[in-house]
C-alpha cells in the first residue's frame, strides 16, 4: 500500500510561493512608493522570491510523482515523534 503525497506537497509549496509573492510585492509598494526608501535589504528579498520560486519549479515534478510506502511512513512518523519529544 502506498500514500501518495504529492499533491499536498504541491499545494503546500503553492501556498506558500503565493504567500511569499503577495508579502513581498506589498512590502515593495510601501517601501517604493509610499515610504520611497527602497533599499538592499528589499532587492535581497526580491532574489530571494524569485529562488524560491525557481527551487519550486524545479522540485514540482519530483514532488508530484512522490509516492511513500507505509513500510516507510510509520517508522519516519514514530522518529519524528521521538525527535520532537527527547531531541
Amino acid at each position: 500500500m502506498a500514500i501518495d503525497l504529492g499533491i499536498s506537497l504541491f499545494t503546500s509549496a503553492g501556498i506558500l510561493l503565493l504567500l511569499a509573492l503577495v508579502t513581498t510585492t506589498l512590502r515593495c509598494v510601501t517601501r517604493g512608493f509610499i515610504v520611497k526608501a527602497f533599499g538592499p535589504d528589499d532587492w535581497l528579498m526580491i532574489v530571494t522570491v524569485v529562488s524560491f520560486y525557481i527551487h519550486t519549479a524545479k522540485w514540482t515534478q519530483f514532488i508530484l510523482k512522490l509516492t511513500i510506502s507505509t513500510d516507510t511512513v510509520c517508522p519516519l512518523l514514530l522518529l519524528g515523534i521521538l525527535w520532537k519529544k527527547f531531541g
